[in-house]
């Protein structure tokens, strides 16, 4: 087996699968990266010894040398032109590469020293080489962790973080103590049996669980638990289409669901029953508090890269995006971006859940770095943070003015309106979004009594109760 391909199969194949894998094993919630370079630690020397004397080395010093240093070529090149083109990954991908390019530095350690000392090679000129070699890597490498190392410790506070992604659990009629808001009187419709089944997004457990506790009579509480559930917007649809709920309380469907839909031979019934904002936000402690619809778009489309670009400080944005046909991705390519393609987001940019992009956004490490989007009522009265101080050099924590009571994050004016309900109401908001309720296909006798509810004054009083902006027009 020649040296060039051995050599690669060593440093692109066997080191870093082994590595990956052991890493993971092992690695603690939280701490995969660190534990990975821990590991490669061990795999490392092990493999370049192995390399070293079980190799027909070339004489040429570059080609033997070249296979190893790819990978940490390839991964610097990475880094350095997503900084060229003013579009870096930011903290946590930066950590990645730095990260990366560490794990195979015990390998070429290793294959260095072995290399004079198990083929006998003592010229002068072999061991000067090697040394300025191993010396030039361990230097750029240890100043790059430096300036990692500088930026997690001295210049970022770790800020808030959600406690629960979601308080869901508050919100379910069968919790004691839930926060659930009843109405005055008794609710004008009330089904005994044949209970329709619900599904939907998160944001709407709040709406969907308030009306179930309201009008379905049964003897237990936790017998309601048969008929809803939150299996966020994409599972909602999905379940819908294949006829195992009723109903759903979500936002539009995305072109997926639609296809999904028309191949199945259902028909997507629309019924909007409440009127919400699309919001961005930023960290509380970023300056920048009014966008324009344009600025979005530009920022997600990635022709504004640096907050100082529409009036920040000089930091470089992170625009946070959400799974495919979620509710907030759908309305961000839909109703923001007009069906502009976005360009696909960073590994350090995606997040999967509403709650994950608050999170990021309030407890992100580059805190006035990041951008994200979710529905009013979600950020306003559905997630929970406290203040954490970790990571943090002591004369760092002590200048920081932290406010235990104040909100992780802000809500951005977009062509300098607020997401408010007499804004949202009066149509000014320029990411106003219905909120539907969706049927398909189903046979239960009450659906069609209970939207008519929904659209009654008693249905868009207890809407209204909940905390979302009812509509105009109060019946069928």
């Amino acid at each position: 087996m020649g040296y060039m391909f051995k050599s690669l199969l060593f440093v692109l194949v066997l080191f870093p699968v082994i590595t990956l894998f052991l890493g993971a094993l092992f690695a603690d919630r939280g701490n995969e990266l660190e534990t990975i370079v821990v590991v490669s630690l061990f795999i490392g020397p092990f493999l370049g010894r192995r390399l070293a004397i079980k190799s027909n080395l070339p004489d040429s010093f570059a080609m033997r040398y070249w296979p190893l240093v790819f990978p940490i070529a390839l991964i610097l090149t990475v880094r350095i032109c997503f900084n060229a083109v003013g579009a870096a990954p930011s903290f946590y991908a930066d950590k990645v590469f730095i990260m990366l390019a560490l794990c195979y530095s015990p390998l070429i350690f290793l294959f260095s020293v072995c290399v004079p000392n198990e083929k006998k090679l003592n010229s002068t000129k072999w061991r000067w080489q090697t040394c300025t070699f191993v010396v030039t890597l361990f230097v750029i490498l240890a100043w790059q962790a430096k300036l990692d190392s500088d930026n997690t410790l001295q210049n970022r506070y770790s800020g808030a973080t959600i406690m629960d992604e979601v308080i869901v659990n508050a919100y379910w009629p069968w919790t004691e103590s839930n926060r659930l808001v009843v109405l005055d009187t008794t609710a004008s419709l009330i089904i005994s049996e044949d209970f329709p089944i619900i599904d939907g997004a998160t944001s709407f457990v709040p709406i969907y669980s308030a009306v179930v506790n309201e009008i379905y009579q049964v003897g237990d509480k936790d017998d309601l638990k048969n008929y809803m559930t939150c299996s966020r917007t994409a599972d909602a649809y999905n379940r819908l289409i294949r006829g195992e709920v009723d109903m759903i309380f979500v936002f539009q469907p995305s072109d997926e669901h639609l296809a999904e839909a028309k191949n199945a031979n259902v028909q997507l019934n629309l019924t909007p029953i409440a009127r919400e904002a699309f919001v961005f936000f930023v960290n509380n402690r970023n300056p920048v508090s009014d966008l324009s619809v344009e600025q979005i778009q530009d920022i997600y489309l990635k022709k504004i890269t640096n907050w100082k670009q529409v009036g920040g400080d000089n930091k470089k944005i992170l625009p946070f995006q959400r799974s495919k046909n979620s509710g907030s991705q759908t309305a961000m390519l839909k109703d923001v971006m007009k069906d502009k393609d976005l360009p696909p987001p960073l590994l350090a940019e995606y997040a999967g859940s509403m709650g994950s992009v608050y999170r990021a956004v309030a407890a992100y490490r580059d805190y006035e770095e990041s951008i994200g989007y979710t529905f009013r009522f979600y950020s306003q009265e559905m997630v929970q943070y406290r203040i954490t101080r970790r990571n943090i050099h002591l004369q760092h924590l002590q200048s920081l003015p932290i406010d235990p009571d104040a909100e992780p994050v802000k809500l951005l004016l977009i062509n300098g309106i607020a997401p408010t309900a007499e804004n949202i109401r009066n149509g000014s908001y320029p990411f106003t979004q219905d909120v539907f309720v969706v049927t398909a296909n189903t046979k239960n006798p009450h659906v069609r009594n209970l939207i008519n509810w929904l659209l009654s004054q008693q249905g868009q009083e207890l809407i209204e109760k909940v905390g979302y902006v009812g509509l105009e027009k109060k019946e069928i």
